[in-house]
């Protein structure tokens, strides 16, 4: 459920289905299953950037793994 103000935000988008991808994303991102620091981390293989390796999120490691999340759209 969004509150009042986040509600008023997703009304303003013109677009209906920019409209319905931010209340998705507002909503989704409110789900009790997502992680907070100091979580374990989930079983995830993901593509390691300028390879074509593969990094499994779960594995154990010597030195602290980084993810950086970002657009480049």
């Amino acid at each position: 459920m969004l509150d009042p103000r986040e509600q008023a935000y997703v009304n303003a988008e013109p677009n209906p289905v920019h409209r319905e991808a931010m209340r998705c994303a507002l909503v989704t991102y409110r789900q009790p299953d997502t992680l907070a620091p100091g979580d374990a981390v989930p079983a995830l293989r993901l593509a390691r950037l300028g390879s074509g390796r593969r990094v499994r999120l779960d594995a154990p490691r010597r030195r602290p793994l980084v993810l950086i999340f970002g657009s480049y759209t």
